[in-house]
């Protein structure tokens, strides 16, 4: 068949230098010997690829090369070699993504070869995907009976699909395809109907295949085997030595051998990881449906096939046998009978597919020590079976499961455990099973939990006995634990374990929820009964449930409990933790006192604020003596109103009062509030001047303190006078005659609401010198001499006229101690009291000083 192009062909002669072309520029024609380059930009094009001519060894890389003529009649997408030539020597190598596509009868990849002094090579890194329509093999030959020899694949990831009749690696329609060697690279050939993936298309026979690396996936497609024959054809002269192999047969067709009605002859495998699986009725190696197989030789590698036709040899006329070696994943290795003669290593490239890491081994008819990076075994020969068995393996078990139930699962409580029955079957690392039973459970190291001959609880009914050896578990079906039933006609004791509520306020109804009784009957088994069972269980409750309380019926008195049942005996007691506790109810309409039984949080005060009652507590007892407690927040639901009410803005004239409680007739007191005069937030006049000289004064005041306003100290009343802090402004210098000069600020000039708040002031002092006074006549009854007046500080010097006071801006404290006495108790109390009203009014504190020294020096003398 020719080659029918439209585009113009270059063609090129003998050069030694690389020629470099585009093929998506034009087609390109090679004649002679050199070194070409054809690229392509990865576009599919129409322009070919053509050597013509014979005698010509060439080098061809192909980069980026997409060859798309399968529209096209009869068209070529590279036509390698033709029948017509001979001596031609092609190495194509592969960069980049490449592909070929032929029309009908032209393979992807034409190499019609027939004769042996033609060869063609395939390498590289790239990629190629070959592929026929119709008749044409993906590599190989096309659609004629003489099909195509002399490939090999070295390298590159090479994808070859046969059309229908063709297979994917080797002939056309009809053709066989014979000496074909892969080495390397990754290899994926798919026959098309009838024909191999790897051998001949239809009708013809695949030969002298051999395949000593790289990765090979052949599939046959239906009736083609997957390296071999096309249908009708046979394989013959296979030789794998290494490299990972897939063979799948299409239907009726070998994985490695014949097709449908084709034998497998002559099939050696020395090495590598093959896989090889035939279709329906055929041998994964050896012959198709109804073919034969013949000569087969195991010597090494790892060999899974779905079957043999014959039983394979050793190549010394010495049958071999398959001994599965299981979880053996990153071993390759496998040294047999290592140390003797006969020792031999079966090496291998990887794992099965599938995630099968299983290494077969074919070993002659006699025992095997087995040498592995893992560990050592022992493949022990069967005569009788002839198959291969290990022994099982204690130190390498894999999994535990129970393959037979115990042979009781029902119990009562407190029945003992009973395994017998069980059997636990332990699995080695290569499938070799031992069977256990609990008697030999400690010696294979196994747990049960609960173990064998434990009293059973309620807690184990619904769970399973646990088995455990190492990190490895099993378990049985759940256990059934029944209760043991109580019996409630049998009591033979019962107690209280939890009393209801025993303390109420008459009129309250007998609440006997928390009530719990606990029954044993004559098994000594327990039965709590809440009293929401009572009655199922025949107990009966004296006073009943609901009850209203009375005093007089039930206050010291027990709850009385009661057991019947018809037939039995009564059984009855008391509640032994003791006995109702029944209290009056409190009676608002004849409340008989009224108390101050915690006062207010708060008695101080600064005019303005508002009353807080918060904390104060008032004890109400009625006519029986039973007492409740009401706070400012309940006053009006229970009849007490508070004077001054609470929230109650106070002013000066409340300072000094308690806050009086009333109730009908009844009354009570708080302690007295105390309420400050609001500072004035400015400098006031200056005080008077002091000695010959003037002085500038300064605006202060001063008063007790209203916490703690007198105490007494071995004898001594101490009244604690406070200097408020104020606003500092200096007033005019003093005339030197102790007479003031009014204060140049304009707040000195006094208000007629300034006078009416210094007399508000006056009748507060007043008041508080009648409070001290009383405490000082409660501090004589606990004295019997009075010692001399100490002062505790001097009063300060009077300034030079030069000198003015700093201003104060934290508050001073002076304690005065003064003798019990009764008129020198009374003026000490107005002395601490004028000293505030006279900072109201202006007056120097130096000169309140002064006054008051003398003032007690004249009451001493009297």
């Amino acid at each position: 068949m020719g080659c029918l192009s439209l585009n113009p062909i270059a063609s090129y002669a003998n050069d030694t230098n690389e020629k470099t072309f585009n093929i998506n520029a034009g087609s390109v024609n090679i004649t002679q010997n050199g070194n070409y380059k054809i690229e392509g930009t990865g576009t599919a094009t129409s322009n070919t690829i053509s050597v013509t001519g014979s005698n010509i060894k060439a080098k061809i890389i192909l980069k980026n090369v997409n060859i798309d003529v399968s529209n096209q009649d009869e068209q070529q997408a590279f036509l390698a070699k033709d029948y017509n030539q001979s001596n031609v020597h092609l190495t194509i190598i592969l960069e980049g993504t490449n592909s070929l596509r032929s029309s009908d009868s032209w393979a992807g990849l034409t190499w019609n070869n027939s004769d042996n002094s033609s060869t063609l090579e395939i390498k590289g890194n790239g990629s190629l995907t070959a592929k026929c329509w119709r008749h044409g093999a993906g590599i190989g030959s096309s659609w004629n009976n003489n099909g195509t020899r002399n490939i090999s694949i070295t390298g590159g990831t090479v994808t070859a699909t046969g059309g229908d009749g063709a297979a994917g690696i080797g002939g056309g329609e009809s053709g066989l395809g014979e000496n074909i060697t892969i080495s390397g690279g990754t290899v994926t050939a798919t026959g098309g109907y009838q024909a191999a993936g790897i051998g001949g298309g239809n009708h013809g026979s695949g030969e002298n295949i051999k395949i000593s690396g790289g990765t090979v996936t052949a599939t046959g497609g239906t009736f083609g085997a997957g390296i071999g024959g096309g249908e009708g054809g046979s394989g013959k002269n296979i030789k794998i030595t290494g490299g990972t192999v897939t063979a799948t047969g299409g239907a009726l067709a070998a994985g490695i051998g014949g097709c449908r009605w084709g034998s497998g002859e002559n099939i050696t495998i020395t090495g590598g990881t093959v896989t090889a699986t035939g279709g329906g009725g055929a041998a994964g190696i050896g012959g198709g449906d109804a073919g034969s197989g013949r000569n087969i030789t195991i010597t090494g590698g790892t060999v899974k096939a779905s079957s043999i036709s014959t039983t394979p040899t050793d190549g010394k006329g010495n049958n071999v046998y398959l001994f599965k070696l299981k979880n053996q994943d990153s071993v390759n290795e496998v040294t047999v009978d290592s140390g003797t003669k006969n020792a031999k290593t079966f090496t291998r490239a990887g794992n099965h597919p599938d995630r099968d890491t299983a290494f077969y081994l074919y070993l002659t008819g006699k025992d095997h020590d087995l040498d592995t990076s893992k560990k050592k075994y022992k493949a022990e020969w069967n005569n009788t079976t002839n198959t291969f068995t290990t022994k099982f393996d204690p130190n390498d078990v894999k999994s535990m499961t129970v393959t037979t139930q115990p042979s009781k699962l029902s119990y009562t409580e407190d029945d003992q455990l009973d395994l017998s029955g069980l059997v636990v079957t332990l699995t080695d690392d290569q499938g070799k099973t031992k069977e256990v039973k609990p008697t030999d459970f400690t010696a294979n190291n196994i747990n049960a939990d609960p173990e064998n001959g434990a009293v059973l609880k309620l807690g184990h009914n619904e769970k399973t006995v646990t088995l455990k050896r190492g990190n490895l578990t099993a378990t049985t079906d759940a256990l059934q634990v029944k209760q043991r039933v109580f019996d409630p006609t049998r009591v033979t004791s019962r107690t209280i374990t939890h009393q209801p509520k025993l303390s109420y306020t008459e009129g309250e109804r007998l609440d006997l929820t928390g009530l719990v009784v606990t029954l044993t009957d004559y098994q000594g088994l327990r039965k709590e009964v809440p009293f929401a069972q009572f009655e199922r269980y025949g107990i009966n409750a004296y006073p009943a449930d609901k009850t209203f309380l009375k005093v007089a019926d039930h206050n010291g008195k027990p709850v009385k409990l009661v057991i019947y049942r018809p037939g039995t005996m009564i059984l009855s007691w008391s509640a032994p933790a003791g006995v109702l506790k029944v209290k009056n109810k409190f009676d608002p309409t004849h409340v008989t006192s009224m108390t101050v039984k915690h006062r207010p949080s708060k008695l101080s005060y600064t005019e303005g604020e508002n009353l807080d009652l918060t904390g104060l507590e008032v004890t109400l007892e009625d006519a029986k003596g039973v007492k409740k407690v009401v706070t400012p927040a309940d006053f009006e639901a229970n009849g007490i109103k508070a004077t001054p009410e609470n929230g109650k803005k106070l002013e000066l004239t409340d300072g000094g009062k308690p806050v009086k409680l009333t109730r009908g007739t009844l009354t009570a007191e708080t302690s007295a509030l105390q309420v400050k005069q609001q500072s004035s937030g400015s400098g006031s006049a200056g005080g008077a001047g002091v000695g010959a000289g003037s002085s500038t004064g300064h605006g202060s005041s001063a008063g007790m303190n209203d916490d703690a306003p007198a105490t007494l100290d071995n004898g001594e009343l101490n009244i604690q006078i406070d200097s408020a802090e104020s606003d500092y402004k200096p007033g005019n210098a003093g005339d030197g005659s102790g007479n003031a000069n009014a204060g140049s600020a304009p707040e000195v000039k006094r208000s007629d609401a300034a006078v009416k708040q210094s007399a508000d002031t006056l009748a507060l002092a007043h008041a508080q010198a009648d409070s001290a006074a009383r405490k000082l006549a409660d501090a004589r009854k606990s004295q019997h001499e009075a010692p001399a007046l100490k002062p505790q500080t001097e009063a300060p010097a009077p300034k030079s006229q030069h000198e003015a006071p700093a201003p104060k801006s934290q508050s001073e404290k002076r304690i005065g101690m003064i003798p019990k006495t009764d008129k020198s108790a009374s003026f000490a109390g107005l002395i601490a009291l004028y000293a505030g009203l006279i900072a109201v009014l202006g007056f120097s504190i130096v000169g309140l000083a002064i006054l008051c020294k003398k003032k007690m020096m004249e009451e001493n003398n009297k």
